[in-house]
């Protein structure tokens, strides 16, 4: 019933073996050129300095709320210190910068260690020529700030505005209350504790989240499992198990979506290696783009790249298909399709932390770079640019990557590999693509199986671009949060 009444001829075995051969070769440039591009010395750097500072910005959280709320005793409390010490003090060597340098001084103060002048005194390397002024009097403000009694209770006000403007981030929290508490305000100390803690406690309370999605996920994925093995043992159980599954398209016609897939990835490849070589070449002079630009150019190349498909699509639905309903583009019940993209994405969750545990063990000992988008999150202190790539996380590329590789790709494989190799192969390009590897793809092929699951579950991509842009978004939450003052 699947068939249609007059199916067009087979196309040739060359014409399968040059898509073939195109697919394949786009897939290892393209590859090719992320891997290139984010083990550069200077995107190496940016990652490594994006996760360093994302580490010891964690551990100097979990040091003060296990200090302030007593959790855990004083000896975990001063261990904490010491390791969020450590890693603040690896980050300042291998990364040297005011920032970077202020944040240790104000760890090693806050934990006691007197060394956090002698610190502070390497902000004098930093500097440019021509404000050397401007450090010796931060280092009096500073002096003057964390000596008990050295500031004039007039002083307190104009020292608290210029310590907030120094792009501290969270650690403002804590130079503020000991602003605050050696002038002998102890109420305004007390508030910037508060404020420490409180935006602490909204990452832990996150996490516990995510720990009850996991717990959620592990029983909504037994029951999962329970029907599949009930539905493999009746006839007609995959039809049984997957109502909404679209039928294998003609091959003439899953071709035309080949072209499609291979004019996505050629697209992308030209936009996100001509945008970033004019940014390296006009702006930064052959150097990695700067987490602005980094953002703007990544915005853009998700929005370049679905164009020409997108034309292709609307060309070919014209002239008897493919068009956007074949690859799952339909009028649904939107609430009830996202509902659907939360459940799956809460039930993949286990297999999703299981992958990138047991990847994260065999891969123990290879550096593994951060997603870039997530590196320039990390490293930009501009809210704007922030919310570009927030934007960019958790509505274009689910939109983008879901029509392309589960509506597009995917349903170009089905007729000749069927359901299962389909979302194999479709999966492992997916993750292959991503610049996160080796750990990152394991997960990621992961995740692009539960997408392609609730694709032929719904027939519609609505569920999984959901689930999609969930998975993005706790990513980019988690660091908002964790960054957040």
């Amino acid at each position: 019933m699947w068939a249609a009444e007059s199916p067009p001829p087979e196309p040739p075995a060359a014409s399968v073996r040059w898509h073939t051969a195109a697919l394949l070769l786009v897939v290892a440039a393209l590859f090719a050129g992320t891997y290139l591009s984010v083990r550069s010395r200077g995107a190496a750097r940016t990652s490594d300095t994006a996760r360093m500072t994302l580490e010891g910005l964690a551990a100097a959280r979990q040091a003060y709320w296990m200090s302030h709320t007593g959790q855990g005793g004083a000896r975990l409390a001063a261990a904490l210190k010491a390791d969020a010490v450590r890693k603040l003090a690896a980050l300042a060597r291998a990364a040297p910068s005011p920032s970077a340098v202020r944040r240790l001084a104000l760890m090693q103060y806050w934990e006691g260690d007197s060394r956090w002048a002698a610190t502070l005194l390497g902000l004098r390397d930093l500097a440019p020529p021509g404000r050397r002024l401007d450090v010796e009097r931060e280092l009096d403000l500073w002096r003057r700030v964390l000596t008990p009694g050295a500031l004039r209770p007039r002083d307190v006000e104009d020292a608290a505005a210029r310590v907030a403007g120094l792009n501290l981030g969270w650690f403002k929290r804590i130079a503020l209350e000991a602003l605050y508490r050696n002038a002998g305000e102890n109420e305004a100390a007390r508030r910037e504790s508060e404020a420490a803690q409180r935006t602490t406690a909204a990452f832990a309370y996150l996490n516990m989240v995510g720990l009850l999605a996991l717990g959620l996920g592990a029983v909504l994925l037994l029951m999962a499992a329970r029907r599949v093995m009930a539905a493999l043992r009746e006839p007609g159980g995959l039809r049984w198990l997957l109502p909404a599954l679209p039928p294998p398209l003609p091959r003439v016609q899953a071709d035309r979506l080949y072209l499609v897939f291979l004019a996505y990835l050629g697209t992308m490849a030209a936009a996100r290696f001509g945008l970033f070589g004019v940014a390296r070449a006009l702006v930064h002079r052959g150097g990695p783009p700067s987490p602005a630009a980094g953002a703007a150019i990544s915005l853009a190349v998700g929005l370049v790249a679905v164009g020409i498909p997108t034309l292709m699509l609307l060309w070919f639905g014209r002239r008897g298909g493919p068009g956007f309903v074949a690859i799952g583009i339909r009028r649904v019940a939107w609430l009830r399709e996202s509902a659907w993209g939360l459940l799956g994405y809460i039930t993949a969750t286990p297999l999703l932390a299981l992958a990138v545990a047991v990847s994260a063990w065999a891969f123990r000992n290879v550096s593994t770079p951060m997603n870039p988008a997530a590196a320039q999150f990390a490293a930009s202190g501009n809210h704007w640019w922030q919310g570009v790539l927030l934007l960019h996380a958790v509505l274009v590329a689910p939109v983008s990557e879901e029509v392309m590789f589960r509506g597009v790709f995917y349903r170009a494989l089905q007729p000749r590999l069927g359901v299962g190799g389909a979302a194999l192969v479709s999966a492992a390009v997916f993750a292959v693509l991503h610049p996160q590897l080796p750990i990152g793809f394991a997960g990621i092929f992961v995740l692009g199986l539960a997408f392609t699951a609730l694709y032929l579950l719904r027939g519609s991509l609505l569920s999984a671009i959901v689930a999609h842009a969930l998975n993005n978004g706790v990513i980019f939450i988690s660091l908002a949060l964790l960054m957040g003052t």
